[in-house]
């Protein structure tokens, strides 16, 4: 099961290479982003444009991809009227552990079955039950969510 861990993951370390991204080009800048961050809290710095803009054209990246992947949603998501960091955050978790070793296929990361059609899925959840059976709706809304493109 995917559970949105992003933001919790995010470190002091990660907070000052974003300020330091911002102020490769304007000093001023990473000085106004380290004080939003003192003042509002790293979601000020994680909705600021100008992050997604130098993640995207920067050579020199060097945080960590799952903040790229959650910068990316949240800007899209905030771009689109959705307004919720546990959103963003829970689709940026999805995006990262799907992106890694065939996990968009299995209902969770240990289980060797893999799936590929949410037909499939339906058709083990008639026969399975418990845990199982809940791992299996769940993954089923993940994968559609996936397969969608979101």
């Amino acid at each position: 099961m995917i559970l949105p861990t992003i933001r919790a993951s995010l470190s002091r370390s990660d907070a000052q290479q974003l300020i330091s991204l911002l102020g490769r080009s304007d000093p001023e800048l990473g000085e106004a982003a380290r004080l939003r961050l003192e003042e509002s809290g790293i979601g000020s710095l994680l909705d600021d444009p100008r992050i997604r803009n130098a993640l995207l054209t920067d050579s020199d990246v060097s945080v960590p991809p799952a903040i790229i992947f959650y910068v990316l949603v949240r800007q899209a998501l905030l771009e689109g009227g959705v307004d919720d960091e546990s959103t963003s955050d829970y689709v940026a978790s999805m995006l990262v552990s799907f992106g890694r070793a065939r996990r968009a296929y299995r209902i969770s990361a240990g289980d060797d079955c893999e799936f590929h059609y949410l037909t499939d899925m339906i058709a083990e959840l008639r026969s399975a039950g418990g845990r199982r059976r809940f791992l299996l709706r769940v993954h089923m809304g993940d994968f559609a969510l996936w397969m969608s493109g979101l």
